[in-house]
């Protein structure tokens, strides 16, 4: 059954509010390695005056929306060393940054060994997203959007995001860059406002020696803030043609991604 036929099908049984609507995906929270930055002279600088990025282990930002441009959580997922604790998804209060506001959508915070989703995490996202989604629904369901990324197909996640009327339809293998909502602009948005913050706050950093140890968090709160604007995130859903599901604008993506008019 293509993508489409399985949309058609599932809108046919079930009735689906915008706001219940969801996209997630993980993206790279842009860590390796920068090229160094020219900085006036400072004490704290080596001596060919260059500055360079710390290291920090924050790996995957987890974003998760839905379709009338509400962030309902973030997940960020870090590197952990060997003698750190399993990857239970804490809901603790952010590091220091000054961007954050309280009470706009929470913030996770777990680690893997890898600093990527594996499946036991996914399960743990799982049930996280049971936790806030459920509650609002009131009997009603929930559409997902998820890729064919593997802990994403795992039986005991399924059955658990079933259970609480939330249905997963997953978008057709190597399409998710023009299907996808969250990587038709925000994704991007977002990865290049990182970049952009991180060059100026890197270079403060290093000029006045200040601490760097959850820098790159706090600066993926502000690009969060900055880039996921609610006219983004609606755009994105209606530009891919999921929601609101239109199959002639799925299929003209698709034939303009295949290069054919």
């Amino acid at each position: 059954m293509t993508f489409i036929e399985s949309m058609k099908s599932t809108l046919s049984r079930y009735s689906f509010n915008k706001k219940f609507v969801f996209n997630l995906d993980e993206t790279p929270s842009d860590v390796k390695k920068s090229k160094s930055y020219k900085a006036l002279l400072s004490k704290f600088l080596p001596k060919n005056n260059q500055c360079t990025p710390g290291m920090d282990y924050l790996r995957t930002i987890l974003p998760v929306v839905s379709a009338n441009g509400t962030i309902w959580a973030v997940f960020f997922i870090y590197k952990r060393s060997k003698d750190s604790d399993s990857n239970y998804i804490r809901r603790i209060p952010p590091p220091p940054c000054d961007h954050f506001q309280r009470g706009k959508y929470p913030l996770f915070f777990t680690s893997t060994t890898s600093g990527y989703v594996d499946t036991q995490l996914w399960f743990n996202i799982s049930t996280k997203l049971c936790e806030l989604i459920f509650p609002h629904l009131y009997g009603s369901e929930c559409l997902l959007f998820l890729d064919n990324f593997s802990p994403h197909l795992s039986i005991e996640s399924l059955k658990l995001l079933y259970e609480h009327n939330i249905h997963c339809m997953f978008l057709p293998p190597n399409t998710t860059h023009w299907i996808q909502p969250l990587d038709n602009n925000p994704n991007a948005c977002l990865k290049n406002c990182i970049k952009s913050i991180k060059r100026k706050r890197y270079n403060c950093s290093n000029l006045t020696q200040s601490n760097k140890y959850h820098l790159l968090t706090n600066i993926s709160i502000e690009a969060i803030d900055k880039s996921f604007k609610k006219d983004v995130i609606i755009k994105s859903f209606t530009e891919t043609g999921v929601w609101p599901f239109d199959e002639d604008k799925i299929i003209k993506r698709s034939l303009e991604n295949l290069g054919i008019k």
